[in-house]
């Protein structure tokens, strides 16, 4: 829970436990002490746990991170209003934390003092990452778009440059390192044009190995200028 939020109910409320067994929402009363007195069969079935198991312990040390928790109960018994814990963990052993939401109100009943709802939100906090995760993901693919077409200029103007060299130069080993150029500025375009459209699967075809290997020799005698052996 990032801050308790009011929650829109009564100040406070005339309840029979007898009653709170019907409900199909989880409810747990506690004392003026925050300890549990009484879960409901449905807050049994949420929290996978007994209501002999949860009665007398503390409502707050059922719940992990619980400053926001405390500080929603805290506000609840000094306003006499009723504030919502929008985002609370309840802790199971041997599993991960319950995500929940907890609306806390004040009770008119011997012995109580606070009624806690108890509302599962797992399917919406999972609803909110897969829409943050398909908004990264647009986010991204336009960051992508953008890269591409800002390299794909430059791209064209080293591509462009290579030729007109390559028709200036009369000795042909220099015409190797245009060559060069060109091969490289063509596979970095082809490699832009790939991020450009939607992904697809990978097209095999025969290669010859020697190509390849002359092609890397070239790239390596452009920095190195002893000959090379492979």
């Amino acid at each position: 829970m990032d801050r308790a939020e009011r929650a829109p109910l009564r100040p406070v409320m005339q309840v029979s436990l007898s009653g709170l067994d019907l409900l199909a929402t989880a409810v747990v009363a506690l004392d003026d002490d925050l300890v549990v007195r009484y879960a409901n069969p449905a807050a049994e079935s949420l929290l996978e746990t007994g209501a002999r198991s949860l009665i007398g312990h503390s409502f707050p040390d059922l719940f992990a991170e619980r400053d926001d928790l405390s500080h929603t109960l805290a506000a609840t018994r000094s306003t006499h209003w009723s504030y919502a814990a929008l985002n609370v963990s309840y802790v199971r052993v041997g599993r991960e934390p319950l995500p929940l939401a907890c609306t806390v109100t004040e009770v008119d009943v011997p012995g109580l003092r606070l009624l806690a709802e108890l509302r599962p939100i797992e399917q919406q906090l999972r609803l909110a990452r897969e829409e943050r995760m398909v908004s990264e993901q647009a986010a991204n693919r336009e960051l992508i778009r953008n890269l591409a077409h800002e390299i794909k200029n430059p791209l064209g103007g080293l591509r462009g440059s290579a030729q007109l060299l390559e028709h200036e130069l009369d000795r042909p080993e220099l015409r190797e390192y245009t060559r060069v150029i060109i091969q490289e500025a063509d596979r970095l375009q082809t490699l832009v044009d790939r991020l450009l459209i939607p992904h697809r699967m990978p097209r095999f075809a025969p290669l010859n190995i020697h190509e390849v290997l002359e092609r890397v020799r070239h790239l390596i005698l452009a920095e190195f200028v002893h000959d090379v052996a492979i």
